[in-house]
């Protein structure tokens, strides 16, 4: 696993206003883990979760930077990094063919263990 990158991501929302994150990329042999941090900027990563993973995937910089990276290989992990009760959960959505867009996103908790073995971490390293 080896850390590829960590940066602040900005990002378009369904109300125009949009919003910024911060991005960690960890790099897995068959594995992408994509780390979407809530930084309080804009609509929240929660609410644009389907516009985050879409402007990533359609991004030249992150093709360019992981071209191996598929909708099957990739893991993306919202962090709310709350002082006493952070959170981690998984965000996966749906693909839209004809839009080339993701939609219908659904989360589901990561444990620390899982976390860890993803990251190399259990509290990976943020902007």
């Amino acid at each position: 696993m080896k850390r590829l990158y960590c940066q602040r991501l900005e990002y378009p929302s369904f109300n125009k206003i949009g919003g910024a994150c911060s991005v960690e990329i960890f790099d897995h042999t068959n594995l992408v883990v994509i780390i979407i941090k809530e930084i309080g900027e804009g609509v929240s990563v929660t609410n644009a979760a389907e516009n985050i993973q879409t402007t990533i995937f359609r991004s030249p910089q992150f093709k360019a930077m992981l071209p191996h990276m598929t909708r099957e290989n990739v893991v993306f992990i919202e962090h709310y990094p709350h002082k006493d009760d952070p959170t981690w959960d998984a965000v996966k959505c749906q693909w839209d063919e004809t839009k080339q867009e993701f939609f219908e996103p659904v989360w589901a908790p990561v444990p620390m263990h899982v976390l860890k073995e993803y990251t190399g971490c259990i509290y990976p390293a943020s902007l």
